[in-house]
């Protein structure tokens, strides 16, 4: 397995087993510096990123996120669905 296999590996688990207790695992799959986008704002930096998910995941009961395809579009980048 090469590093862009290996990181979209953790990626993956990361998001298959999503809780607070994985986010100890966000600086394996994200940057520092992190400009992170999604419907609800922008988050900039792994310390913003890991404070939003807490208060995200302490609100669920559960949260569950099925990995349907990952694409390899570059060296950079990858595409994944879910």
């Amino acid at each position: 397995m090469d590093s862009r296999e290996i990181l979209l590996a953790r990626f993956s688990h990361l998001y298959a087993s999503l809780d607070e207790s994985s986010l100890t695992l966000l600086p394996e799959v994200y940057h520092r510096e992190i400009h992170f986008i999604d419907p609800v704002g922008e988050h900039r930096g792994l310390s913003a990123l890991d404070t939003y998910f807490r208060k995200l995941l302490g609100n669920l009961n559960s949260c569950c996120f099925i990995l349907t395809e990952v694409q390899h579009t570059t060296h950079q980048e990858a595409s994944i669905c879910w």
